[in-house]
């Protein structure tokens, strides 16, 4: 058995980041595709300046490019993921998405 197999078996810890990157794939997918498709949050929380609740003031197309830039942050942290998964840790992708993942963590499920 080699060193590595013996860690796996022996250490549930030892692909973390894989098992996190497994788990956070297709759940991303399928946030992107219903926030895509749906697009139900504003989200608000892109602006540099925080606004309201009240969206009144933001004009559709100002609306419609925050969601698209909403759906390029998502893309960029399901890109990282999936980054992990192929073994490519070490791109930037990685850690660019990763800093975004922890960035708007909080607003994942508006």
């Amino acid at each position: 058995m080699s060193a590595i197999e013996y860690m796996s078996q022996s250490n549930e810890w030892f692909y973390l980041k894989n098992d996190i990157a497994k788990f956070m794939v297709p759940r991303l997918d399928d946030y992107i595709e219903k926030f895509a498709l749906e697009g139900v949050a504003i989200p608000t929380w892109l602006l540099g300046k925080p606004i309201s609740t009240d969206v009144a003031g933001l004009s559709d197309q100002e609306i419609e490019l925050l969601r698209e830039e909403w759906l390029g942050v998502l893309k960029a942290i399901q890109l990282a993921f999936q980054n992990v998964l192929e073994g490519n840790s070490k791109s930037p992708t990685v850690q660019s998405g990763l800093d975004l993942f922890a960035k708007y963590y909080i607003h994942l499920w508006d």
